[in-house]
C-alpha cells in the first residue's frame, strides 16, 4: 500500500469517527469502553444571545460532574447550541440537568432523554429507487 493509500485511509478513519462521536456512536469513551446505551443521556442546551464561551464551558463543566469523558458539541449558530451524550447511573439525572442548566442567564432551554444509539429508533431504511 502506497504512502498516499495509507494517509488516505487514516484521514477517512480520523473523520469516521469525529462524524460518529457528533451524532452518537462511535469506537467508546477516552478509555476504550463501549458503555451501555441505558446509562446514556442526550442533553440539548439552547443557549440566548448573551451566552459567552466561559458559560458554554461552565456547561461542559456542569455535565463533567456526571461523566468526567463528556464533551460538550457546539453548533455555532447564533445564538449557540450545544449538545452531548453523557454516561450517568444517577437515576435523577435528567430532571436535574435540565433544572440546572434552565436556570442559568444565558440558557433559554435545555432538554434530556434517554440516548438512543443511531440506527436502534426502529425505523426502516426508505428506499429511492423506483420498483418496477
Amino acid at each position: 500500500m502506497s504512502n498516499l493509500a495509507r494517509g488516505s485511509a487514516v484521514i477517512a478513519i480520523i473523520a469516521l469517527a469525529m462524524i460518529g462521536t457528533f451524532v452518537g456512536f462511535g469506537l467508546g469513551d477516552a478509555d476504550g469502553n463501549n458503555a451501555d446505551a441505558g446509562n446514556r443521556y442526550q442533553v440539548h442546551v439552547n443557549f440566548n444571545e448573551t451566552v459567552t464561551s466561559a458559560d458554554m464551558t461552565e456547561v461542559q463543566d456542569l455535565l463533567r460532574a456526571y461523566d468526567a469523558n463528556v464533551e460538550l458539541m457546539i453548533l455555532e449558530s447564533f445564538p449557540p447550541q450545544g449538545s452531548a451524550i453523557v454516561e450517568t447511573t444517577d437515576a435523577g439525572f435528567c430532571t436535574a440537568i435540565v433544572a440546572e442548566l434552565e436556570a442559568k442567564s444565558y440558557a433559554s432551554s435545555a432538554s434530556c432523554e434517554p440516548w438512543t444509539p443511531a440506527g436502534d429508533d426502529g425505523d426502516e431504511p426508505v428506499s429511492t429507487t423506483n420498483a418496477e
